[in-house]
Protein backbone atom coordinates (compact mmCIF):
# COMPACT_ATOMS: atom_id res chain seq x y z
CA UNK A 1 0.00 0.00 0.00
CA UNK A 2 1.19 3.51 -0.54
CA UNK A 3 1.60 5.66 2.37
CA UNK A 4 0.54 9.31 2.80
CA UNK A 5 2.81 12.20 0.70
CA UNK A 6 4.82 13.97 2.79
CA UNK A 7 5.59 17.25 3.37
CA UNK A 8 6.68 19.72 0.54
CA UNK A 9 10.01 20.67 0.20
CA UNK A 10 11.50 24.16 -0.24
CA UNK A 11 11.86 24.97 -3.84
CA UNK A 12 14.94 25.56 -5.87
CA UNK A 13 17.74 28.26 -5.54
CA UNK A 14 16.98 31.54 -7.56
CA UNK A 15 19.19 33.76 -9.34
CA UNK A 16 17.52 36.40 -8.16
CA UNK A 17 18.88 36.95 -4.68
CA UNK A 18 22.21 36.83 -2.71
CA UNK A 19 25.00 36.88 -5.52
CA UNK A 20 28.09 39.56 -5.65
CA UNK A 21 30.19 40.05 -8.84
CA UNK A 22 33.74 41.55 -7.92
CA UNK A 23 36.71 41.93 -9.69
CA UNK A 24 40.18 43.11 -9.39
CA UNK A 25 42.02 45.67 -12.26
CA UNK A 26 45.25 46.12 -10.45
CA UNK A 27 48.23 43.28 -10.59
CA UNK A 28 48.95 41.44 -7.19
CA UNK A 29 52.54 39.69 -6.71
CA UNK A 30 52.99 36.61 -4.21
CA UNK A 31 55.27 36.92 -1.97
CA UNK A 32 57.01 33.41 -2.63
CA UNK A 33 55.92 30.69 -4.26
CA UNK A 34 53.67 28.06 -2.75
CA UNK A 35 52.87 30.70 -0.25
CA UNK A 36 49.48 31.11 0.82
CA UNK A 37 48.17 34.81 -0.63
CA UNK A 38 44.72 36.36 0.05
CA UNK A 39 43.02 37.76 -3.18
CA UNK A 40 42.18 41.36 -2.76
CA UNK A 41 38.74 43.09 -5.25
CA UNK A 42 38.95 46.27 -5.82
CA UNK A 43 35.78 47.08 -7.41
CA UNK A 44 32.57 46.03 -6.67
CA UNK A 45 30.36 45.10 -9.93
CA UNK A 46 26.51 43.88 -8.81
CA UNK A 47 26.06 42.41 -5.35
CA UNK A 48 22.57 41.79 -2.95
CA UNK A 49 22.70 40.06 0.25
CA UNK A 50 26.27 40.52 0.36
CA UNK A 51 28.92 43.24 1.53
CA UNK A 52 32.51 43.50 0.34
CA UNK A 53 34.60 46.35 1.09
CA UNK A 54 36.80 47.65 -2.07
CA UNK A 55 40.32 46.56 -1.96
CA UNK A 56 39.64 44.26 0.86
CA UNK A 57 39.80 39.64 0.64
CA UNK A 58 36.67 39.35 3.42
CA UNK A 59 32.94 38.89 1.52
CA UNK A 60 30.29 38.26 4.01
CA UNK A 61 26.58 37.15 3.29
CA UNK A 62 24.21 37.13 5.91
CA UNK A 63 21.95 34.37 5.06
CA UNK A 64 22.91 30.54 5.58
CA UNK A 65 22.96 28.27 2.94
CA UNK A 66 25.08 26.62 0.32
CA UNK A 67 26.77 28.94 -2.28
CA UNK A 68 28.55 28.34 -5.70
CA UNK A 69 31.72 30.23 -5.62
CA UNK A 70 33.66 30.59 -9.07
CA UNK A 71 36.50 33.10 -9.70
CA UNK A 72 39.30 32.94 -12.18
CA UNK A 73 42.89 33.99 -11.96
CA UNK A 74 45.10 34.86 -14.66
CA UNK A 75 48.86 34.18 -13.46
CA UNK A 76 51.84 35.44 -15.36
CA UNK A 77 55.49 34.10 -14.54
CA UNK A 78 58.30 35.83 -15.19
Amino acid sequence: ATGSIGPTGPNGFSLNNNYIFAYDTSTQTLPASNTFTAVTFNTNGVMDGWTHVARSTDFTCFQTGNYLVTYRLLIGIS
